[in-house]
This record gives structure tokens, sequence and C-alpha cells, in this order.
């Protein structure tokens, strides 16, 4: 499946078409036979589902490359600046590719795929967002358009995005269908520590020693993450009243992180383990032993591809 992904980190922006495997591994694991017949049972329960009556959720995560810092229109002195959604959209090698993002005299938006994201401005949500709470003061909801990267529509003034803009665009097949982005980013936060999942505190781990990472204590961020999902689901009809009389379906998780793990070299050598760990604690934790995961990967380094060794971040 290739969905248009917007890969971007500070102000950097690499805009392209990346190739998004959802896959039951996503990286190695020891090696099981699945269970076929409860495989095929769970993708005929989800074809099953009555398109009209389902809202399709997608939980995308991770630190400040899924905050998104993407540029849409920022000018360098009186043009826009190279990189820029704007200079993307003006660029006859790219105008084709990214014109269904305007539309007439505005940023498209897409009525039928709403985001939800931790951030308004200054709040960031770092200990659980108030839900249902106040629309641009405890969160930022509204139509999938440009504006939903760091510090949300009112505090980038619409000037910033992330992947949810991609990987919306890219899911749209049809205006009846009915899509819910949950967004829950933070920058400078690691999966060793902050995103640490249950699985990964149950033995030793050689990697993670106090007094930096405990390895007995599930991470402060994946507990609000899922209590961010939680939240949003069970509020549901006055978060997004449109979708009140919708049954939601947890249809897939995105995960775009990873480079405070490695500035560290313990939580590079760690890093494997602990995202085969999340990754198995989501699907338990959200009833779906085959739940799509995708996992973004970063252009650092450019096409040069230069290695960055963890002593100098």
């Amino acid at each position: 499946m290739i969905l248009l992904h917007y890969l971007s980190h500070y102000h950097i922006i690499l805009p392209s078409l990346i190739l998004i495997y959802f896959s039951s591994h996503v990286v190695s694991a020891p090696l099981r036979i699945p269970n076929l017949n409860l495989r095929q049972e769970q993708e005929e329960e989800r074809q099953s589902h009555n398109d009209n009556n389902i809202l399709k959720v997608y939980v995308l995560a991770g630190q400040s490359n899924m905050e998104g810092h993407g540029e849409v229109s920022t000018m360098d002195k009186t043009t826009p600046m190279n990189g820029t959604l704007l200079y993307q959209l003006l660029d006859p090698r790219t105008r084709y590719e990214f014109s269904k993002l305007w539309n007439a005299s505005r940023w498209s938006s897409w009525p039928n795929i709403q985001v939800w994201f931790n951030e308004a401005g200054k709040e960031m949500g770092v200990n659980g967002s108030k839900v249902p709470g106040v629309n641009n003061v405890d969160f930022s909801a509204g139509d999938l358009t440009v504006g939903f990267g760091t510090g949300g529509p009112s505090g980038n003034e619409n000037n910033f995005f992330g992947p949810e803009l991609g990987f919306g665009v890219g899911l749209n097949t049809s205006s009846e269908e009915k899509i819910l982005i949950i967004k829950t980013a933070w920058g400078g936060k690691s999966l060793a520590v902050d995103f640490r999942p249950p699985s990964s505190t149950f033995d030793e781990d050689p990697y993670c020693q106090l007094p930096d990472c405990n390895p007995y204590k599930v991470g402060h961020f994946y507990k609000v993450m899922l209590y961010n999902v939680r939240q949003i689901l069970n509020n549901l009809p006055d978060v997004f009243p449109q979708f009140s009389t919708l049954t939601p379906v947890l249809s897939g998780f995105g995960w775009f992180q990873g480079w405070n793990d490695g500035c560290d070299l313990n939580a590079t050598a760690a890093y494997e383990q602990n995202l085969v760990n999340l990754i198995k604690d989501l699907r338990r934790e959200w009833d779906d032993p085959y739940l799509p995961v995708s996992i973004a990967v970063s252009g650092f380094g450019g096409f040069n591809g230069v290695q960055r060794q963890p002593p100098n971040c």
C-alpha cells in the first residue's frame, strides 16, 4: 500500500512517496506460525462491517517527527521557502503530485476525515488531555487539512503539518468513508523510557539501568497515549458529534519516532525488542492481534545517508 507521507523534522522537509508496509511482524521477532484461521476470521470481521456505519480510527504516535515540523507557506523574502508545501505546489516538477492539497484559493480540507491532536498552542497534554474539553484550548481537532503540526492550528497559525496530512490523504478513497486520526506526540521522547511498553518491564534489561532508565517502569507517555485514545472514544459524541451514530473500529497504528533512542547506545541496542513489545502490547490492549502497524522512516542525513553517531547527537 502506498501512502503519501510528508516526513518532516524541524526545518527539513522531505516530501515523497513512501512504501508503508502493514505487517504482523514489522521488525524481526522469534518465529511463530500464526493461527491462520484466526487471522482469516479477523479479516472477515473487518470486511463484515458496513462502511456507512463504522468509523475507522487510526492512532499515530511518536516524538517531534510525529508532532510535525513541516512548513506550509513560509516565505524566503518574496518567494516560498524551498521545501514548503507552497513551493512544492508551484514547482512544475512536483505540482501535479501536490495539487490535491490545493482547492482553488485555499488549502484543501476533508470533512470526512477528522483529526485529534494533543497540542493546542502551549498546551501539550503531557499528563493526558482534558476530554471532552475545549477545542483549540485543551487539544486541537477538526477537518483534515494543514495546521495539525506542532502546536496545532491555534499555535502555529496553520503553518505546520505532520504525517497526519499525507497519511489521511492516502487513506481517503471515498467521501462516504468516515475516518478519525488520533495523534498523540511529544517532542524529545524515547521508546526506551517515555513510551516504554509493559512487556519491556517484565525482565531485567541490560540496556536499561537506573538512574537514567527504569527497566520495570511503564513509560509515562505510553500510558498517556492509551488514556487519550480511551477518553476520545468514550466521549466520541461530545468531541466529534458528527460521528455520534457510528461504531468506532481501531483500524491501524502509525509510529514515527527514534531520534532520542538513537542518541544513546543502550537505547539503540534495545530498540528492536522494545518496538516488538510496543506493537505486541498495543495489539493486546486494543484486542486485535493483527492490528495493522505502520513504521515511518526519517530522512536524516539526506540522500547521502550520512551515518549519525550517538555521541554527536
